[in-house]
Parts: C-alpha cells; sequence; structure tokens
C-alpha cells in the first residue's frame, strides 16, 4: 500500500481485500482497516506501536463533531473479528512460515486520554500482509468515505481489482459473497440476501462511485448458485463531445452566462429535455416581472420553467380564469393533501405496532445484537438526540428518544425479514377501504 498525500491514495493488497469475517464487521470498522494501515504505511515494518490523533481520524473519514465512541467501538471491534485473509488463494504466500492468513487486524489498543491518541499493535502477519503488495487495487479513503453501507464498500473493494479486466471478476460463489459481506448467519435464503445485501449494494456502488458494476449470475435450475460483476470505469464526456447540435450550445451558453445555471444542471436537461421546450421556458422567464427586476432565484426558476413546460401563451391567459383555476386547484389539492396525511399517519401507526410485536418477540440476544449494530452504524443520530435533550434539559436514555425509536424501527426494517410481513401503503389504503365498505 502507497500513499498519495493530495488524494490519500491506498494501494491495498488483494489479499487484504479478499478476506472473511468470523463476524458482521461495522461500516466504520471495515473504513478504519484502510485508514490505519494507511496513516502508518511507512511504519508498518518498523514500528511496534502505532499512533493516532483523533482530529486525524475525523479528517479522514470526513466526520465533524465528537465521534470517540463510535471510532473507540470500531477499533474494539478489530480486536475481536478474526480475519481469514486471502480467502481465495488468489495471492501466492511470501512465507510459508508466517501465519498471517487467519488473524485480527489489531492485537492490542489503548487510548491515551491526555493526548487525545488511539494506540495499537497490528495483529501477527498485518505489515508482511499489507505492505508493498504484489497485487493490490488502489482505492482512495475520500471515495471510501461517500458509502453509507458497508456492504457496498465491501463490493466495491472486490470490483475496483478488475476495473480494466474486459473479463469482469472471478465468479463468486453465493457462500463466498455471504462470508465476505459477513452475513453467514443472516438472510439464509438467496431472496432475502440479494433484497438486503447484493441489490442495495450495487445500487450504491454505480449512485456514488467512480465505477459502474454489472452482475451476471450462474444458476441451477432455479436457483442462483454464482454471481460475477462486469466493471468499469464512469467516463464523463465534456457537453461539448455529447451534444453537437449548434443551438443546443447556444442553449447552453444562455442558460450559463445569462441565467447563472450549472454546468451540470444545464447538461441534465440538454440530455433529457427537448430543445424547443428549453427555448420556449427560456423565453417565457425573459417576460416576466421578476427577471427584469433581477429579483429572487433566477437560475431556479428558469429550470422549473423548462422541466414544467412553462412557455410565453400561459402569460397570455386572462387574469381572472387562471385564478379560478389555481384557487379551484388549491382546494383540491388541500383536500388530497389531508386525505393522504391522514393515511400516511393511519399507516405509520400500523407499522409502528408491528415493529413493537416484532421486538416483543425477539429474544434478548438477538435483539442486543440489533440494538449493537444500530449503534455502531448510526452513531450521528445518537449524538443529534442527545443534543437535542441536552438544549431541553432531558436525562434520558438516548434510545427511548422518539428520533432513535424512529431510526431504529427504519433500520430494522432494513436489516431484517421484517419488512416482507408489513404490508405496502397501497395494500394497507384498499385494505382500509373494503373495511369502511364492509362496516
Amino acid at each position: 500500500m502507497t500513499s498519495d498525500d493530495k488524494q490519500l491514495k491506498l494501494k491495498k493488497s488483494v489479499a487484504g481485500i479478499q478476506c472473511k469475517p468470523s463476524s458482521a464487521v461495522s461500516l466504520v470498522a471495515r473504513k478504519l482497516i484502510n485508514v490505519c494501515v494507511y496513516h502508518v504505511y511507512n511504519e508498518l515494518k518498523t514500528g511496534d506501536w502505532h499512533k493516532i490523533h483523533i482530529d486525524t481520524l475525523h479528517t479522514y473519514f470526513g466526520y465533524t463533531g465528537n465521534n470517540w465512541k463510535l471510532l473507540s467501538t470500531a477499533f474494539e471491534d478489530l480486536q475481536k473479528i478474526i480475519f481469514t485473509w486471502n480467502a481465495f488463494g488468489d495471492v501466492p504466500k511470501v512465507d510459508e512460515s508466517k501465519s498471517y492468513q487467519r488473524s485480527v487486524l489489531i492485537s492490542s489498543l489503548r487510548w491515551n486520554a491526555e493526548t487525545r491518541e488511539f494506540c495499537w499493535k497490528f495483529g501477527d502477519g498485518i505489515p508482511d500482509l499489507f505492505h508493498y503488495p504484489q497485487q493490490y487495487a488502489s482505492l482512495t479513503l475520500d471515495m471510501q468515505s461517500k458509502f453509507a453501507s458497508v456492504y457496498s464498500l465491501v463490493l466495491y473493494e472486490q470490483c475496483l481489482r478488475y476495473v480494466t479486466s474486459p473479463g469482469g471478476t472471478r465468479w463468486f460463489s453465493v457462500q463466498d459473497l455471504r462470508d465476505i459481506f459477513g452475513v453467514e448467519k443472516r438472510y439464509e435464503s438467496y431472496k432475502d440476501f440479494n433484497k438486503w445485501v447484493l441489490k442495495p449494494a450495487i445500487t450504491e456502488i454505480n449512485t456514488v462511485s467512480d465505477i459502474k458494476v454489472d452482475p451476471e449470475f450462474q444458476k441451477k435450475g432455479t436457483s442462483v448458485t454464482h454471481v460475477k460483476f462486469n466493471v468499469e470505469y464512469k467516463r464523463q464526456l465534456p457537453l461539448s463531445e455529447t451534444i453537437n447540435d449548434e443551438r443546443a450550445l447556444r442553449a447552453e451558453e444562455i442558460l450559463v452566462n445569462e441565467f447563472s445555471v450549472e454546468k451540470r444542471m444545464v447538461e441534465h436537461l440538454l440530455l433529457t429535455v427537448p430543445l424547443e421546450k428549453i427555448f420556449s421556458g427560456i423565453d417565457y422567464v425573459r417576460n416576466t416581472s421578476a427577471y427584469k427586476d433581477k429579483r429572487g432565484n433566477i437560475a431556479g426558476y428558469v429550470v422549473k420553467a423548462i422541466k414544467e413546460g412553462f412557455s410565453k401563451e400561459v402569460a397570455t391567459f386572462d387574469v381572472k380564469v387562471e385564478r379560478s383555476s389555481k384557487r379551484k386547484k388549491e382546494e383540491s389539492d388541500t383536500n388530497i393533501r389531508r386525505t393522504l396525511d391522514d393515511l400516511k399517519e393511519k399507516y405509520q401507526k400500523y407499522v409502528n405496532l408491528e415493529v413493537s410485536k416484532f421486538l416483543e418477540n425477539l429474544d434478548e440476544a438477538t435483539l442486543a445484537k440489533f440494538t449493537a449494530d444500530f449503534l455502531a452504524e448510526k452513531q450521528e443520530v445518537i449524538e443529534q438526540a442527545t443534543a437535542v435533550d441536552k438544549l431541553a434539559k432531558k436525562k434520558r436514555d438516548p434510545m427511548e428518544s422518539p428520533l432513535v425509536k424512529r431510526a431504529f424501527h427504519s433500520y430494522l426494517l432494513s436489516q431484517s425479514a421484517l419488512s416482507e410481513s408489513i404490508k405496502s401503503m397501497e395494500t394497507f389504503e384498499a385494505s382500509l377501504k373494503e373495511t369502511l365498505m364492509t362496516e
């Protein structure tokens, strides 16, 4: 692994990427692996104890505020979780006498409250594993900070090595994927695994990262047995390379220079909206008093006009007719909104009741596991609730905060099979209507 001070770039050992944890690893702990190795790379094989100031950790993670407990928990997890490194045997062992294939990342840990530094020792064989790897994938701390899901980060690292390979990744058995994601004892059916782990990870990678992944599947009968991923860098072409129409380039010039619309938004409009509609929206806004007086957010106004199809003809409508139509629409919208609000309130009560039943039926160990995972991944919600209670001069367990309760319920819905037993809002609405008709 090497570093670039400007980009905080890592060349991460493939043996370190292809690892299987003995239990679930939080997103913060996964990121911390890369941070620890990156921060002390030059002393990996010469140092014994390593240290890092908590403010430096916050910088690497892109955090603000005090995340001491969150980071401390992640460090402690990396002391307990045993990793099987080079899990697929792709990387030859440099020295067969060194037993670094199965170990914890951190063997010893201490917190220096006076200097506000975490100090640690790496586990057996870790320095050899990560120092100047023969096979690696290049990633940056900035890119890893974009991921909100641990599964997305794990899959991103697995795929990154193959980004220049026309054949895509290796074929992973479904069990291999379960192992590297650390969900061996959860989501036992492929349907659940695909719904809660694989699909969301692919979606987040394709949304926030610099690569695009596209899965392929092998089946035995109707059952998926193996998955591979085709991987490529996303290429952002300049607008001039994607659009050659002179009128389109003219529209770009007007929107950017005259209306101060951001280039990214202009590109989106030019690629998704017909040119006639764009120029019609421009002409409409030019004839408004807001534009002539330079009042308000003109950039936002012209974008709205283009998207919603405003034109000069709209401005010639009879004012009385327009006002009457507007008033009727507002009244209709108000009634619809009240109905929707009432439905949403009833639906939320139904969901809350189902979650409460689910919690009541959980054994203490499972509930404790869900709670611990939630606290590890959603520490910012706890901090926010604590801050609110402090301002209100309330002293209570953060888990009793309505804000935290709502977040915990949402977490349970995303991390368990609970959501499959809960009706959709459409189904719930239909059942309500049926009940009313029979009463």
